[in-house]
Parts: C-alpha cells; sequence; structure tokens
C-alpha cells in the first residue's frame, strides 16, 4: 500500500531573543492565528502541527522539526513552514572569500552568529521533495539589504510598529562593510561602518525557486517588515494581511491571489512593504495549501493560459526603465512582481536601470557628471522653449480629453462626472514643471547630460547583449525616450529582441525634434508600444517610428492611467501584450 499524502506545519515565532533588547511583540499572536486559520478552514489536523515559541524556538529545534516537516512527503502533501521573528544577514562563507555574497538567515530565540539558519537550511531540507508536494514558505520577517547606514544601526520606528530586521554585531558586520567613518555630528565622534561592499545580493529564498516550494516573504530585500499594533493587539504586518486575504476570498484562492490581495491590503493601510511571492508558474496558480490549480477563482486572479505556452526563454534578461520621479535601487520589484506573473523567469534575470540620481545633489557619489548639471545659457534658452512647449501639449490633450468627454455624456445621466485622475497628473505636471518637466527637459537640451544618463542603460545593456542572451526593454514614460536614443546608437546585428513602451512620450514633436529621431530605426528586434486611455504622458507612435505593435488599452486601478501598466490587475498589458510578445520570442528561438 503506498503512502498518502500528509498535510503537515511546522509554526515557529519568536517574541523573546536571548537579549531583550531585541524582544519583539507581535511573533506569538501571528504563528497562534495561522494555526487557527489552517485548522478551521485547512484540513489541518492539530496533532500534524509544531508549534515552537520563544525560548522553545532554538536553532536546533527548528532544524529538528524541519526534518519532520518533510519527511516522507509523497505527491499531494502539503507542507507549510511559516516563521515570524527577526531576520538578518550574514557573508556567505561557501564562495570565494571577495566575490560571494550574503546569506539571508533566520533568528532564532538562540541565534549563534557564528552558526546561523540561512536559506541554504531549508534548500537542502527540501531537495529531495517529489514532484506534486506543496512546499509554503511563510516568512514574515526582514532581509534588508540596502547598503545604507542604518544596516548597521537599529531601524527607525514606525509609530508604534518594530521592524523585524537583527543587526549583526559588529565583528560581523565588518566583513560586509564598505567602510568606516566619524560622525562629525556627535560629540563623541562615534565611528560608524558605511555601507555594504559590492557583494551581489539576492533576495531570501532565491535558492528554492527551481524546487518544489513557494515562499511568501513579508517584504522586498531593500525594506522591513512590521511588528505592528494592529486591531487591538501586536501582529505581523504580513500574517495579519495573508489572513485577512484569505478570509475576504472566502477561505478560498490561489496564490498569487493571495499576495496581491494582502500587498492591496498592506498599501491601503499605509505599509510600505511589499510582499513577494516566488514560485515555479504552475504553483503560483496553485489554491492555498492545495495541489491542484484554483478552479474557482477566473473573475478574482485573471484567465491565463498554460505556462508552457507563456514560457519565456530561460536565458532571457529583463530590463526596466523608469521615467521621471523619485527612483532609487529597488524601485522596479514591485514591476517585476506584476510581470513575472507570466514570464515565471529567475530573479537574477531581471535587471534595473537608475537614471534620475544624475540630477541628485544628494547622491554626488553616484552620478555621471562630475558637478550638478547646469546648463549653459544657450543650453537652458533650448530648455526653456521645450518646457512652454511641453507645457502645451499637455493642457491641450487635457483640453481635449475634458471636450470629448462632455460630447460623449449626452443621456439621462447629465454631464459626464470629469476624470480626477487626469485632473490630478495634469496638475501635478503644471505645478511641479521644474520636478516632472526639469529633469527631462535638461536631458533634452544638452549633450552632455544626455550622454551621462544614456550611459547608465549601456552600461547594463552592452554586458547582456555581448553575452548573446535574449534582452528585453520594458521602458515607461521618459524613460523610453531614453532608450530608444540609446538603442538607435547600437550595431544593427546586436539588438535587444524586444522593446516595449509604455506610457512613452516619444509622439511629442519637441522631442522628435531635439533628438532628431526618425520612423527607420527601430532599436530592437521587435518594438512593442502600450498607451492607456487617459494617459496624458503617453501616446501612439504609428506613422512616427517602426513600431510593430501599438495598442491603446484601458486604463486598470482607480489611480492615473500613466502608472496603471504595472497594476497588478494589468493582465491586458502583462500577460496579454508583454509576455505573449516574450513568448513569441521563445517559439522563435527553439
Amino acid at each position: 500500500m503506498s503512502p498518502q499524502p500528509v498535510r503537515r506545519a511546522l509554526l515557529v515565532g519568536v517574541n523573546q531573543y536571548a537579549d531583550p533588547r531585541n524582544n519583539l511583540k507581535g511573533c506569538v499572536n501571528d504563528v497562534l492565528l495561522m494555526g487557527k486559520t489552517i485548522t478551521e478552514h485547512f484540513g489541518f489536523n492539530p496533532e500534524d502541527i509544531r508549534l515552537l515559541t520563544d525560548t522553545r524556538a532554538t536553532t536546533a529545534n527548528i532544524r529538528e522539526r524541519l526534518n519532520w516537516l518533510v519527511d516522507g512527503a509523497t505527491p499531494g502533501s502539503v507542507l507549510l513552514f511559516h516563521y515570524s521573528g527577526h531576520g538578518s544577514q550574514v557573508r556567505d562563507r561557501n564562495g570565494d572569500e571577495l566575490e560571494d555574497g550574503l546569506d539571508e538567515i533566520i533568528c532564532p530565540h538562540d541565534l549563534d552568529w557564528d552558526d546561523p539558519f540561512t536559506d541554504d537550511e531549508f534548500a537542502k531540507a527540501i531537495e529531495g521533495i517529489a514532484d506534486g508536494v506543496n512546499f509554503t514558505l511563510v516568512l514574515d520577517c526582514c532581509h534588508s539589504g540596502t547598503g545604507t547606514r542604518e544596516f548597521f544601526k537599529e531601524p527607525g520606528a514606525r509609530g508604534r510598529d518594530q521592524t523585524r530586521f537583527l543587526v549583526p554585531p559588529p565583528d560581523i558586520a565588518f566583513r560586509m562593510a564598505a567602510g568606516v567613518e566619524v560622525d562629525p555630528g556627535t560629540p563623541e565622534r562615534t565611528v560608524n561602518m558605511v555601507g555594504f561592499r559590492e557583494l551581489p545580493t539576492r533576495q531570501f529564498g532565491a535558492s528554492l525557486i527551481d524546487q518544489n516550494a513557494i515562499l511568501i516573504s513579508g517584504c522586498r530585500s531593500d525594506q522591513t517588515s512590521a511588528d505592528a499594533w494592529i486591531d487591538s493587539d501586536y501582529h505581523g504586518a504580513l500574517t495579519y494581511s495573508l489572513v485577512e486575504a484569505i478570509k475576504n476570498k472566502r477561505f478560498s484562492l490561489s496564490y498569487a491571489d493571495l499576495v496581491t490581495t494582502a500587498g492591496n491590503w498592506l498599501e491601503v493601510n499605509s505599509y510600505e512593504q511589499v510582499p513577494q511571492l516566488e514560485s515555479r508558474q504552475t504553483m503560483r496558480e496553485w489554491s492555498f495549501l492545495d495541489t491542484r490549480p484554483f478552479e474557482g477563482g477566473a473573475a478574482a486572479v485573471g484567465w491565463r493560459p498554460p505556462a508552457e505556452s507563456m514560457a519565456a526563454p530561460a536565458d532571457a534578461r529583463v530590463i526596466f526603465v523608469h521615467g521621471i520621479g523619485n527612483h532609487v535601487a529597488g524601485y522596479s520589484d514591485r514591476w517585476r512582481a506584476a510581470f513575472n506573473r507570466y514570464l515565471s523567469l529567475p530573479l537574477d534575470n531581471f535587471n534595473e536601470v537608475v537614471w534620475d540620481d544624475v540630477f541628485d545633489e544628494r547622491s554626488r557619489g553616484l552620478r555621471g557628471l562630475e558637478a550638478l548639471p547646469e546648463l549653459q545659457p544657450e543650453e537652458q534658452a533650448r530648455a526653456d522653449a521645450i518646457t512652454e512647449e511641453i507645457r502645451d501639449l499637455l493642457e491641450s490633450r487635457y483640453d481635449l480629453a475634458s471636450d470629448l468627454a462632455e460630447a460623449s455624456a449626452a443621456g439621462p445621466l447629465g454631464p459626464a462626472a470629469r476624470d480626477r485622475a487626469i485632473d490630478r497628473g495634469l496638475m501635478t505636471w503644471l505645478l511641479n514643471p521644474e520636478e516632472y518637466l526639469g529633469d527631462f527637459v535638461k536631458y533634452l537640451a544638452s549633450d552632455r547630460i544626455r550622454e551621462a544618463v544614456d550611459a547608465r542603460l549601456s552600461d547594463k545593456l552592452n554586458p547582456l547583449l555581448q553575452a548573446g542572451a535574449p534582452v528585453v526593454l520594458i521602458t515607461h514614460s521618459w524613460g523610453t525616450v531614453i532608450a530608444h536614443h540609446t538603442l538607435r546608437a547600437l550595431d544593427p546585428a546586436r539588438v535587444p529582441a524586444l522593446h516595449c513602451t509604455l506610457g512613452s512620450p516619444l509622439w511629442m514633436l519637441p522631442v522628435r525634434r531635439m533628438l532628431h529621431f526618425d520612423n527607420r530605426v527601430r532599436g530592437a528586434d521587435y518594438w512593442i508600444n502600450v498607451d492607456a486611455k487617459g494617459d496624458l504622458v503617453g501616446g501612439s507612435l504609428l506613422g512616427k517610428y517602426a513600431v510593430n505593435e501599438d495598442h491603446s488599452v484601458p486604463r486598470v486601478g482607480g489611480g492615473d492611467a500613466h502608472g496603471s501598466y504595472f497594476h497588478p490587475d494589468n493582465a491586458a498589458v502583462q500577460r496579454d501584450i508583454v509576455a505573449a510578445a516574450v513568448s513569441k520570442i521563445a517559439r522563435a528561438l527553439i
């Protein structure tokens, strides 16, 4: 008689640490809440659940119970590991002394920095699990790797919230630090460790994605998870949002829908952390804590074709290029999460370009110019003229949209309501021209500024092209202009496989005139342009450029159309246009 599938859970919550200064408040509540949820609604027998809390949540006990969790799991089995507590990072000891990166760790009650519990242990524990087993890891903790000074100090609190990140001791942190500095602002002239060395970092659990595991983590690698006061008690913001999402969907939903709904709850409640889902594409569509695809949620998560038909080439590399705004490293994580539901690429295949710090005085060490990019008199005159011309274009588009709305409003409902999202979009641009147009107008008016900005994309793009990898560019807003300007200088024999421009202002006459654009140079093997209804900046490129496809799509969500391309519900753009085009590339390469 063949072994029967099992349903087991290991729930670990650590409020109390050996050093009481590190204590948290909501972690035990997290595992009790999750235990109650899975026993009452997901068929787990209390006898098949192990709880480790506080002083019992030792490194040895977690390792022993983890072996129990996976032992003898057969296809159809469901295994849940839920951890709430501190997370941190240590220098990886498995690789070369200079080239290895950082290992993410969970922090048991008796954390030993010389014998930490790393994500590699999870990979080892599940490496023998058979196909068809659902191994779900929920990690409500931080693994912040921002490389800032704050990494080496306790992060600040958010109201009554506390972050779940444990700062490494000085001897551990020193091996990862880029240097030390004396803080002149303190009477004691405190010595601080500053930044990370140039080490490759990875998100917790990245090594699990190619195995039979589903990882739900509380935040991006550059964020912190909150230990928060919610509903008259302390909870982890991730755990609470997951349970709220499960209840909201009546205890029946896919993993993709679970994380999207939880992320929406966090955003609405003003938490900056963005939950992450990492797994094989097919497993994203499994019902939560099941091994079967979710059948009842077509309206909630949207129909998606089989993973095989949407598969991206395994070596495809995606590069994101942003537009104007405050974009720092990690800005594209939300974009990647949206698009990768359909691309199913490893995390390492995604790259991002950060260019607006060229204009940021606070980032002198990272900027491409030796001095702030002030314009010469003749450049300033061009910039002033371009600014006025673009402002006139935006106002004209807004007036036209308003006229069309009024003309189409005849009927029993009376005049159409003004589109408040478009109103806000227009006023943002017109009231803050220096912030929203100034930097890019400088790009248009100055050769040396263009060179510095374009270099940010070239530095990411050229090595990938030289390696022969199929490159997909997904560019947004004014970033589409930077990308097209950079691409047209490439050797036509070595260009990206696909360029997707979203909300592009390339249609604007001052842009085309200043950069001498024409309709002959594509800069990529295939070019798709997407314009959302109501987007004041984006527009059609047909007849102006050699685009292969030009799509006009509805705005998704209630916000500004210009940002709707990355909305988690925008399957029309992310799946039906971009992922479909990438799958064409995959078939062409095979």
